[in-house]
């Protein structure tokens, strides 16, 4: 599989480009001074996660590969936060914590600056971190948020769980999707994210030859996809299709997004 860079989902003519490949560079500077943050190998997942799912949502190309650049600098502004706090073994503070939550609205002023970027790159960076059940960083609910960061945010939660950091371990990939399908009235759990996309991005993940889960898991996960999304959606619109999404601090202190 080839390593992605802006210049893969980016027409050359485009004037903002010069502009994305220098906030990517940067990505790739603080990842090779601080090794342990990750930053490129997690955006890079969430970027083939994401444009995965708003294909098989019916997203023309242009727009499947706009997006997959914008989750390439979803994270940016956790350059911002710095590598105490993001590379902390420990637990966080509560103003580390606090501190963490700002990378959302750091990425979006940053990239608010570039001329002529298409908006689903600063929709993704500041609002990645809503919840469909409005217990996000700025509490947007349901289908106020929008449609890419409903999506960028289920592959984003995904990634984080499942991947390796040096405050937590990974989590088998089968054990992630079932917590995030299963209902719950805190923490990790179904209400967090877009039903639509949510059954979306579980049946991809059946279909993939490399996916990992007992078949216990598989059973659990092939039940939900089976069933309707509106289900999931007791106080929304008759008219919506699909609502609102979460956030992650609810997961669990170990959960740094």
């Amino acid at each position: 599989m080839s390593l992605l860079s802006p210049r893969d989902l980016v027409d050359d003519d485009e004037a903002f480009l010069p502009a994305i490949e220098s906030a990517w560079a940067k990505i790739v500077g603080f990842d090779a001074a601080f090794p342990d943050s990750d930053l490129t190998g997690h955006s890079r997942r969430v970027a083939r996660s994401a444009m995965a799912i708003a294909r098989q949502a019916g997203f023309a190309q242009r727009d499947v590969l706009e997006l997959g650049a914008a989750c390439l600098t979803h994270d940016i502004g956790k350059l911002d936060v710095g590598s105490s706090i993001l590379n902390k073994p420990g637990i966080l503070t509560d103003i580390e914590r606090s501190e963490m939550r700002k990378h959302a609205h750091y990425g979006f002023l940053a990239l608010r600056a570039i001329p002529d970027l298409p908006a689903v790159f600063t929709l993704v960076a500041r609002f990645h971190h809503e919840s469909f059940d409005g217990k996000g960083y700025e509490g947007l609910q349901g289908d106020a948020i929008p449609a890419v960061a409903r999506i960028v945010q289920i592959a984003d939660v995904h990634d984080a769980l499942c991947s390796r950091r040096v405050y937590k371990p990974g989590e088998p990939e089968g054990k992630i999707i079932c917590a995030m399908i299963r209902p719950s009235r805190s923490g990790l759990g179904r209400a967090q994210f877009d039903p639509f996309f949510l059954r979306l991005f579980s049946k991809l993940r059946l279909a993939d030859p490399d996916f990992a889960a007992t078949a216990p898991e598989r059973a659990e996960i092939e039940a939900f996809v089976a069933t309707e999304p509106r289900l999931d959606q007791p106080n929304a619109r008759q008219d919506t299709v699909t609502p609102d999404l979460p956030e992650f601090v609810a997961a669990g202190p170990s959960l740094r997004l």
